[in-house]
């Protein structure tokens, strides 16, 4: 499956955005672009909203047509916070929760629990390979329990 991740994005944060997406749709589709979850789309698609909460429109969207395996989310990120961050790596870390908020809005869209749990699980464990985790500062010593 593709990951496609593009963006209404203002211009002060245009490039660190791009970057973001990019780091975060080349890592996911390494790690799973090859398999398959027996989900009927053929590619991943979500547009951030990043944007000042001053601009009007840019509503959210999520769209699933399962006969053109199409899934196209448009999703808003929340601008201060992506402003604010002090590293690319605090940058992907948004861009991989708006992935994750696809995923569990897709699960609103269809009725594949088990796939869509078995595609999540791997998003996260492959978010947590490149230092993304569901937060932004999980234990790194949370495994060491076992």
């Amino acid at each position: 499956m593709q990951f496609w991740i593009s963006g209404e994005i203002h211009k002060d944060v245009t490039q660190d955005y791009l970057r973001a997406a990019d780091a975060v749709s080349r890592s996911l589709y390494a790690e799973l672009g090859g398999v398959d979850y027996g989900l009927p789309v053929n590619s991943w698609d979500v547009i951030g909203i990043l944007l000042p909460p001053s601009v009007p429109g840019f509503e959210e969207v999520k769209r699933y047509d399962p006969d053109k395996r199409e899934v196209e989310f448009r999703l808003r990120l929340y601008y201060p916070l992506f402003q604010a961050a002090e590293s690319p790596e605090e940058r992907q870390w948004i861009v991989f929760n708006m992935i994750l908020r696809s995923v569990d809005l897709f699960r609103e869209l269809s009725d594949l629990p088990a796939e869509i749990d078995r595609f999540r699980a791997d998003i996260v464990s492959a978010g947590r390979k490149y230092g993304w985790g569901e937060n932004l500062c999980e234990d790194d010593d949370e495994d060491d329990d076992d």
